[in-house]
């Protein structure tokens, strides 16, 4: 059977898998992993354009539409919104939608795959990524049941590329559009790849002027033109919605707080990221599958080599960014982790068949080679890696915190006194009234973590909108922002609930 043709058969064995996957993705979804500080700001966002048609983040200093702390776009935020109006507001529906979006990414993965390398490839490209990676943040389970951009990027960034891929042998000016279309919702979703890919793309333009000479300079600048179109649309309605002066300010703020995360070179944190990767599961298989399907793809005439040679670069114009100019944190490995399967995949599909054609007369009354079963066994192993700690900890404890506070906070706390807090996530499940510190001061806590500058104590002052309750959670923990000091002084513990404590405020001695 041609490869490009798909049968039936293949069909429900590819459905069958996906369904034996779902209850990675569902069993304990509310509750695992528990919701933090990226995740609520999406929540709010969501909740806000479900109830009032309108996206912005709000505070007791008031809302502010298309606040630049949102953290991804409305590819994924109007979905949710939906979800939130059919369904009511909960974490759940967030979370179930997100699981939409993996299915999604998992089926544009697979198709791709079989058209760049093989049908067999595909499989096993598939089952690396969902069972692979031994970190949390480049896990494939873990992030696809979190109501984050990445995987919903991902999916529109792989079905625009096998349309890109597509328009090559024609040079069908309407694929370029579609698989430009798509990239701009890559890039509405996740503000990473507006950065990244054309930036990619110009690297593989000039591989290809060097190498091979296949591609015209239409098939690169269509689909970036109208992807940047796209972005240009998106931030015009903004900007018509806001007034050039509110759109001018959040664009500075958004601009400062790019630049302190994407565009930001710091030697200290250069080798802190060369470091977090080097004790990665990337570094011990998806590396060398790269550097090997690089190196052979650009040894052969192949078109379908050619489109490896795209994905390699793609990968490593990313992890060249995450190296040198970012804030090194460990999420921002998980795209060219994800796509570097492609890549291992191959690598062991091509010691699978050379063990197989070395040593067949060694045991020509074996199913299977002694190198063969060597290969196996590492892929068995490199599954495993993956699988058992993420059911261990799907399976594990509930963290429950955040619905047990919020069904507190409903029951004792009245709606209108003051609640301080970082924690985003506990504005989806209450109506109280809320105080978030604005945008510049998560900016200075960044860069106190990640670079090491102090912050100023008069960069936040907790009790300047007059709490009653303070609420600690893993957000304020991680960061630091209330001193024990502080607490002791000032607040009383009222109740812990999972990660979260709440503290009533003595407002008198905090002043």
């Amino acid at each position: 059977m041609n490869n490009e043709q798909i049968s039936k058969l293949e069909v429900i064995s590819i459905a069958c898998l996906l369904l034996c996957i779902l209850p990675l993705y569902l069993y304990r979804l509310e509750i695992y992993p528990a919701p933090w500080f990226d995740e609520g700001l999406n929540f709010q966002a969501a909740k806000n354009v479900a109830l009032n048609g309108r996206c912005e983040l709000c505070s007791t200093e008031g809302c502010v539409r298309f606040h630049p702390a949102i953290q991804t776009g409305p590819t994924v935020l109007l979905p949710i919104a939906l979800v939130f109006r059919l369904a009511g507001v909960g974490v759940l529906q967030a979370r179930l939608v997100m699981v939409g979006f993996v299915v999604l990414a998992l089926v544009a993965f697979y198709w791709l795959v079989r058209k760049v390398c093989s049908r067999g490839i595909a499989l096993l490209a598939l089952l690396l990524l969902i069972f692979t990676f031994n970190h949390e943040f480049t896990s494939f389970v873990y992030m696809g049941r979190q109501v984050l951009g990445e995987i919903p990027a991902l999916a529109f960034f792989w079905f625009g590329s096998l349309l890109w891929f597509r328009a090559w042998k024609s040079t069908s000016y309407p694929t370029l559009i579609w698989s430009g279309l798509l990239w701009g919702l890559t890039f509405l979703t996740k503000v990473q790849f507006v950065i990244l890919l054309p930036f990619a793309l110009f690297s593989f333009w000039l591989l290809d002027r060097f190498l091979y000479r296949r591609l015209r300079i239409c098939h690169f600048l269509v689909p970036v033109l109208v992807g940047g179109t796209c972005v240009l649309a998106w931030y015009g309605y903004q900007a018509v919605s806001l007034g050039f002066a509110d759109f001018w300010h959040q664009s500075t703020a958004l601009g400062s707080a790019g630049g302190l995360h994407f565009l930001h070179f710091s030697p200290r944190r250069t080798m802190s990221a060369v470091l977090q990767l080097m004790n990665s599961t990337l570094l011990i298989f998806g590396l060398p599958g790269m550097l090997y399907a690089l190196g052979s793809s650009m040894q052969s005439g192949e078109e379908r080599d050619h489109r490896q040679v795209f994905l390699a670069v793609f990968v490593v114009v990313w992890l060249g960014w995450y190296a040198l100019l970012s804030i090194g944190w460990m999420r921002y490995v998980f795209v060219p982790a994800a796509v570097s399967t492609i890549f291992s995949a191959r690598l062991l599909g091509d010691l699978w068949n050379w063990a197989g054609r070395r040593h067949r007369t060694l045991a020509r009354w074996l199913p299977l080679t002694p190198g063969q079963v060597a290969v196996g066994g590492v892929i068995v192993m490199l599954l495993l890696s993956g699988l058992v700690p993420m059911a261990r900890s799907i399976a594990g404890s509930p963290d429950s915190g955040l619905q047990d506070l919020a069904r507190y906070l409903s029951a004792y706390v009245p709606r209108d006194v003051v609640i301080e807090s970082w924690e985003w996530e506990v504005d989806l499940l209450t109506d109280h009234t809320y105080h978030h510190p604005p945008y510049e001061v998560t900016n200075a806590f960044t860069e106190g973590l990640w670079y090491g500058i102090p912050v100023s104590p008069d960069v936040y002052d907790p009790m300047a909108f007059d709490p009653g309750y303070l609420i600690v959670g893993s957000f304020a923990k991680w960061t630091g922002v209330y001193s024990q000091e502080f607490l002791a002084h000032s607040c009383t513990k009222v109740e812990g609930f999972g990660e979260y404590d709440l503290y009533e405020v003595h407002i008198d001695e905090g002043k």
